[in-house]
């Protein structure tokens, strides 16, 4: 019976952080990524700027790296 509350209060507690972050995301901001990773070509930047509601294009590009060792990831984006 413990372990059924336990798991019922935590399911709870969970369900009520993803709406936090839900209230909190931006729905006047979509970010669009590459399916396979690295950056989307620029030629890209001026189909979506023609899109109905879209307002400004930016790229955005960081540099990876780690501290001491490669488990310990750094990245600049």
């Amino acid at each position: 019976m413990t372990v059924a509350f336990t798991l019922f209060g935590m399911t709870i507690g969970f369900k009520a952080s993803i709406d936090h972050v839900q209230d909190l995301a931006r729905a006047d901001r979509i970010y669009v990524g590459s399916r396979f990773g690295g950056q989307l070509p620029y030629a890209l930047n001026e189909q979506l700027a023609r899109l109905p509601g879209v307002a400004h294009v930016a790229t955005r590009g960081g540099v990876g790296g780690y501290f001491q060792t490669p488990r310990n990831n750094c990245p600049l984006l």
